[in-house]
């Protein structure tokens, strides 16, 4: 069981109540097509307010950040895989 042991098939929703409490204010991330060292924030709100089209993409991994204001302070930080609109994955 090392460092870069990774959790393969897991859907946004599959975490929310397993590692993350629905209560949680959450914040979705997706990697920026263009510059794989950047993020985009995609969503923001209450764990049980995620819509399908969030909720069904694939859990990439849960981080932490330096907030840029006092409210971003206590979220939960979740990244999603970069969504191929081709598949809808």
């Amino acid at each position: 069981m090392g460092r870069n042991k990774r959790i393969f098939g897991l859907t946004v929703y599959d975490i929310i109540d397993n590692i993350v409490d629905h209560n949680s204010i959450v914040v979705i991330w997706e990697d920026d097509k263009d510059d794989p060292h950047f993020a985009n924030r995609i969503w923001i709100g209450e764990g049980w307010k995620i819509p399908d089209d969030i909720g069904l993409r694939k859990f990439k991994r849960i981080f932490s950040s330096i907030p840029e204001t006092v409210l971003e302070g206590d979220v939960v930080n979740i990244e999603v895989y970069l969504q191929d609109k081709k598949s809808n994955n």
